[in-house]
């Protein structure tokens, strides 16, 4: 395992984390109506009413590579419950993650309401003739409304340095974001993110609603329509960048890493070390 700097563990979390999160670029931390299991814990509280969700990839064509997940939300009076599982790899290895999390929205005597958000994850790995492991990781999320159009997002992973194996951390992340909504047609959001691991990156996403038209209401878009309200949500067009030459850099040596170990050399893998199997020279 050649190249920069290891990996520290990196999780494939971070790579995969949704539908909507992909198209924004990643930049989805102050994202109010977010959904999935790797978003930010304190979106759960905004909602007002039950949302599942689901999400598949394969990255490069290989099965190896497959990543799946399916999250759910469940709002109440005493605050907003959400749950999920995702995962990672193929026959020979697997990563599988588990959450549950709380978020409830605070009001300090204003009216602005703060929402906070804690979701505990549980990550299990495992490599076929070598064992498995499993840690418990804990994030943090906030979301804070500045004015009627302007929300700032934060998040932070693993804040309680969760490890799979010993001196290998899993990644601990910071992002924190702005959301700027023009009416129900435009979010234009704005993300930095750092890993400990890994230089800052800036992320910017665009999202737009395309105008509706109900035909049977004289050509005009009726949000009265139940069907509109209760039934179906109107599509979404979006598009989002990262920019960092650095950790872009650093994010796709880590990715050709793994994707040699995952498909290649499994007997190579530092796991092996802690799972007091013998790695060969």
């Amino acid at each position: 395992m050649a190249g920069s700097s290891p990996a520290h563990g990196q999780s494939t979390y971070d790579l995969f984390g949704g539908a909507r999160a992909s198209a924004l670029g990643y930049a989805s931390t102050a994202l109010t109506t977010a959904s999935g299991v790797h978003g930010n814990p304190a979106a759960a509280a905004r909602r007002s009413h039950r949302v599942v969700s689901f999400f598949a990839r394969e990255a490069f064509g290989l099965s190896a590579l497959r990543y799946g997940s399916v999250a759910g939300t469940w709002p109440a009076a005493w605050g907003s419950v959400s749950g999920g599982a995702s995962t990672f790899g193929g026959d020979g290895y697997r990563e599988v993650h588990y959450s549950l999390g709380y978020a409830r929205g605070l009001s300090f005597g204003t009216s602005r309401h703060v929402h906070l958000g804690l979701t505990g994850r549980y990550y299990h790995t495992r490599i076929d003739g070598y064992g498995s492991t499993g840690a418990v990781g804990l994030h943090l999320g906030l979301l804070l409304p500045l004015i009627s159009s302007l929300d700032l997002g934060a998040h932070a992973t693993n804040v309680n340095g969760p490890s799979l194996v010993e001196g290998e951390p899993l990644p601990q992340t910071l992002s924190v974001g702005l959301q700027y909504r023009a009416g129900d047609a435009l979010r234009v959001l704005v993300d930095v993110f750092k890993d400990r691991a890994f230089p800052a990156a800036l992320r910017g996403g665009l999202e737009v609603r395309p105008p509706l038209v109900d035909r049977t209401s004289r050509g005009r878009h009726d949000r009265s329509h139940p069907i509109y309200r209760r039934h179906w949500t109107p599509p979404r067009l979006a598009a989002g960048t990262r920019c960092c030459r650095a950790a872009r850099r650093a994010r796709l040596d880590a990715l050709r890493v793994a994707r040699r170990s995952l498909v290649a050399v499994f007997p190579c893998l530092r796991y092996a070390s802690s799972l007091n199997v013998p790695c060969p020279s």
